[in-house]
């Protein structure tokens, strides 16, 4: 039995189980760290044992069909919900991860507008690629977000600046000094 199956057969008993309680057994928050708790599982997975793209892609599928089945079990998703969802779509494809993104931030179906740890996961996520500008470009979508809770902190900074310093770009070392000006 290979290691997909056996996820999804864990994540399919867990929310079986979920499903099969009445509704006043568990409370919604519990209901909600469950279904956290195997989205989470799915990021491992994709991390640990996943090394093509296609069996990460597979990872974040799964991850989306729990969130899928979250909300069709009336559980609401919350921050760290959309969160996780971001950082396993992340790990397989960025350009899908940033279309969850445009989701988060234009879409009136999403709940959960995107916050600080949103931003700063796609930036991780570019800047571990070397992809220094396309972090920044995060960056700056941090920057002008409409949310007044939303705006870069030192650590997105420095992820930024760090990354312009692993780059071999010519032009990393002016490009990091000039972030660091915004500090």
């Amino acid at each position: 039995q290979d290691w997909t199956t056996t996820a999804s057969t864990t994540s399919s008993t867990i929310e079986g189980g979920l499903s099969s309680s009445p509704q006043g057994g568990v409370h919604p928050r519990q209901r909600r760290i469950a279904y956290n708790t195997v989205i989470m599982a799915w990021i491992n997975y994709a991390e640990q044992h996943c090394h093509t793209v296609e069996e990460k892609e597979a990872a974040g599928q799964q991850a989306d069909q729990i969130l899928d089945r979250m909300q069709r079990h009336g559980v609401m998703p919350d921050s760290y919900t959309y969160n996780n969802i971001l950082k396993t779509l992340s790990i397989a494809n960025m350009e899908t991860a940033e279309s969850f993104l445009n989701y988060m931030e234009t879409s009136d179906e999403c709940v959960v507008p995107p916050d600080n740890f949103t931003y700063i996961t796609l930036m991780d996520a570019w800047a571990k690629r070397r992809y220094p500008e396309r972090a920044y470009a995060i960056l700056q979508r941090m920057e002008q977000s409409r949310n007044p809770e939303v705006y870069p902190n030192v650590v997105a900074y420095n992820m930024i600046v760090n990354a312009y310093a692993k780059s071999s770009d010519p032009y990393a070392a002016e490009e990091a000094e000039a972030i660091l000006t915004k500090l």
